[in-house]
């Protein structure tokens, strides 16, 4: 065999070293890092040490709940306590009955009473249930206790309001709508025409200011996801709603369309402001009204283009002929729709538009000329 062919015989038989074979180390490992020159002594150093002395698994934190404060109880002493309430909120909660979709915010403790509680909530939702109780006949459930606490001192700014009320039983008009027959869905309907009717002849005071009873931000689908203000006046609401078109040179504007703009030219009305057929309970035949959350005192229209526009849940659609039974009650609302398709992107998109343009979306009323024009 000649010299050049044993050279390449051996070749062939010499057993070949494979990264595996030459690697003993954990590629995973500080060791094998700086081996590979990804890190240098001192990052090995600090890898090591936590790798042979890891921290303690930290210790679940204790949450230590704030004092709790009264706000108001109907009687005294309370017809419950405070304790007692959160307490029973703790076990198992009664049912509410067919079609309620508050699950995750009213709690039956008892077989007459329910707690509503949230973060979201406010006092003033008490206050608006003792208010139409007084000034209307529509039945509304009567409020026994209002509280409130910080769940979490860490956190102080989140509190928790807690409304025990009273429980009606019966199942919600979401449930039943499309079960009912013509002549119950006619007495349905009149009755909550009345019901409007009556909180629209409680007259506004001379200083009555939108919103909530007491003040406090305006709430609902027309004000943004967080609610916006206070506003001092009615007039200072509708000029925030006309800062709110889209200008030239904005994503939302659209130079082909024109719109009128917001005015004061009717007064405030007390509205609920979420009339929909899941906040509406039947029971034996006399429908209450429940969840006034986002009632106070608004233009006539903030009502009827809400119910204009509500799809309902994700999961359960507002029964598809309920806009038409229930708009009639009100006046012709093409016009004020068409306003709100005009502000809707920045009404929707406020909190981030304040943050850009914070000189034009204020909350205080401006007598710029420009700003009672149409776009």
């Amino acid at each position: 065999m000649s010299t050049e062919s044993q050279q390449h015989a051996t070749a062939i038989a010499a057993p070949v070293a494979t990264p595996a074979a030459s690697f003993e180390l954990d590629p995973m490992s500080p060791e094998a890092h700086f081996k590979a020159g990804l890190i240098d002594e001192r990052g090995l150093a600090m890898l090591v040490k936590l790798r042979d002395n890891p921290s303690p698994e930290p210790l679940p934190r204790k949450i230590i709940p704030g004092p709790i404060t009264l706000v108001y109880s109907k009687t005294s002493p309370p017809l419950i306590t405070p304790e007692t309430v959160l307490e029973l909120i703790q076990k198992p909660a009664l049912s509410l009955g067919p079609g309620h979709y508050h699950k995750h915010l009213a709690y039956r403790i008892s077989a007459n009473l329910v707690v509503k509680a949230g973060e979201r909530h406010h006092p003033a939702e008490a206050t608006m249930m003792d208010f139409v109780r007084a000034h209307t006949n529509i039945p509304v459930p009567t409020v026994h206790l209002v509280f409130t606490r910080i769940e979490d001192m860490d956190i102080p700014r989140f509190v928790t309001t807690y409304i025990v009320m009273d429980y009606i039983s019966g199942p919600t008009l979401q449930y039943l709508w499309e079960t009912l027959d013509a002549p119950t869905k006619t007495s349905v309907l009149a009755q909550l025409q009345g019901y409007i009717r009556e909180l629209r002849s409680i007259p506004p005071g001379p200083d009555t200011a939108p919103g909530p009873l007491g003040g406090g931000k305006c709430e609902g689908m027309w004000f943004g996801e967080d609610g916006v203000g206070p506003f001092p006046t009615h007039q200072a609401l509708v000029d925030w709603w006309n800062r709110c078109f889209a200008r030239p040179g904005e994503f939302y504007y659209n130079p082909a369309k024109t719109y009128d703009r917001f005015d004061t030219e009717h007064p405030l009305v007390f509205t609920h402001g979420d009339f929909n057929p899941r906040n509406l309970i039947m029971h034996e035949g006399v429908v209450w009204v429940i969840d006034w959350q986002l009632a106070g005192w608004y233009p006539w229209f903030i009502e009827p283009t809400r119910i204009a526009r509500d799809m309902g849940l994700p999961d359960w659609e507002t029964p598809r002929d309920w806009a038409v039974s229930v708009l009639p009650f009100f006046p012709d609302i093409s016009r004020e729709l068409r306003m709100f398709d005009g502000v809707s992107g920045n009404v929707s998109t406020y909190w981030y538009v304040s943050k850009q343009r914070p000189s034009r979306f204020y909350h205080t009323a401006t007598p710029a000329s420009e700003e009672t024009s149409k776009v």
